[in-house]
């Protein structure tokens, strides 16, 4: 699975930019803080990709489900552990905290680890 990753991907951060419950399962939204580099190189690099990832983990609590992930080996940002507020003001903290964002190659690891346990999907309205 990870072969479909950018080569960019593991050296990249992600901040977690919005959690939501929803259907007994916890959302993690989170984007690349190489996005708008991204954005902005892809014209002249066009393999150069922004990377989004919507995580869900399949526990209802939010406090559960990032223990699972630190279990699992992904540090997420101690604010998540409760869920995020969602506005626009920490939306950009969450951005600007470099020392929480979580590192690419840890999700890499994840996939990697639990492959027979994850079901990736391209479409976001089939979550």
């Amino acid at each position: 699975m990870t072969h479909h990753l950018n080569w960019v991907f593991p050296a990249d951060r992600f901040a977690v930019m919005k959690t939501f419950r929803e259907d007994d399962s916890v959302f993690y939204c989170m984007s690349s803080i190489g996005t708008e580099a991204a954005r902005a190189t892809n014209y002249l690099i066009p393999d150069c990709k922004a990377n989004y990832i919507f995580l869900k983990v399949q526990i209802p609590s939010y406090d559960a489900a990032y223990d699972i992930l630190e279990k699992k080996g992904v540090k997420l940002d101690p604010d998540c552990r409760n869920g995020l507020r969602n506005s626009l003001l920490g939306m950009t903290g969450q951005y600007l905290d470099i020392f929480e964002h979580t590192q690419g190659s840890q999700i890499k690891r994840l996939i990697e680890r639990n492959e027979e346990e994850l079901r990736l999907q391209q479409d976001l309205n089939e979550f």
